[in-house]
């Protein structure tokens, strides 16, 4: 379980990465039921954007390993 929290945190890691840069982003906030954060505006919830940068790398992936 542990190895496959950390190979998750690396691909989130990887695609925020990208993502800060191709949308010029300052902060990035985690947001969930325990948060801090009280109130966001829609607009910058960018979450749908890395679940599908996230399931396109790892279509790529399944792809290179089936090669």
């Amino acid at each position: 379980q542990q190895d496959l929290q950390s190979k998750m945190k690396s691909d989130m890691d990887s695609v925020l990465v990208k993502m800060k840069d191709e949308l010029a982003l300052d902060f990035i906030l985690l947001y969930d039921e325990n948060s801090a954060l009280i109130y966001a505006n829609k607009d910058y919830d960018i979450t749908d954007v890395v679940v599908k940068k996230l399931n396109e790398n790892y279509g790529k992936k399944k792809a290179e390993e089936g090669k």
